[in-house]
């Protein structure tokens, strides 16, 4: 997996910054030490921005947008936001399986929390599908648990049971890239979809005859 590119900034406020995080970042430093070293983006902003505050994360080999509050008000309203669903993430992902419906509505528990994720097929594949998810809650590992226990798990997802090689395609990292972000207020940011996971896509549409 890809850990040499840095983050980049997508917006920047008095209160927030909002930035688009590479696959092999922690969002957070660890809370034990790992066997191999990782970089830390909280850390990496702290450097370059003075004090941050966590909002969310995003998992390690997830891509895509995360927000950081810059002072403790726009933390306590953003952490709001989150927690009266006000905050609307979509995910892009690649998926084993080719589900009967275009639409998923899934709303299996998750430990005792409830969790409620939406998913659009976008594109079917030989196999497998490229989805446009909404999660309307935020548990850890949401999309990854539920489309696994729908029978649908994610490319490259060992945890979960999706495989690391699809149609000979070798996925590095879980195929999950955090795509769109739009705060209460309608201000929207947007990930531009990395490299690995547009090279997935095309190997994909190459195998099955799809032109786009």
């Amino acid at each position: 997996m890809e850990t040499a590119k840095q983050p980049s900034l997508l917006f920047e406020s008095e209160d927030w910054l909002v930035v688009d995080k590479p696959a092999g970042w922690l969002s957070i430093p660890p809370s034990s030490p790992e066997s191999v070293k990782k970089p830390v983006l909280s850390e990496f902003l702290r450097e370059k921005y003075g004090d941050v505050f966590v909002v969310h994360r995003l998992d390690v080999e997830t891509s895509g947008i995360i927000v950081f509050g810059r002072n403790a008000a726009a933390h306590k309203k953003c952490n709001q936001w989150f927690e009266d669903r006000q905050i609307k993430k979509i995910y892009l992902c690649l998926a084993q399986g080719n589900p009967a419906m275009p639409i998923l509505k899934i709303s299996t528990p998750i430990g005792n929390d409830r969790a409620s994720t939406q998913v659009e097929v976008r594109e079917s594949f030989a196999g497998s599908f490229l989805a446009r998810v909404r999660i309307v809650t935020g548990r850890r590992h949401q999309i990854r648990i539920h489309l696994s226990k729908e029978g649908y798990p994610l490319l490259g997802d060992s945890k979960y049971g999706g495989p690391q090689t699809h149609e000979k395609i070798s996925f590095e990292r879980v195929a999950l890239h955090a795509y769109e972000l739009e705060f209460p207020d309608g201000k929207s940011f947007r990930s531009p979809i990395p490299a690995d996971f547009e090279g997935w896509l095309g190997k994909l549409r190459a195998l099955s005859g799809n032109s786009k």
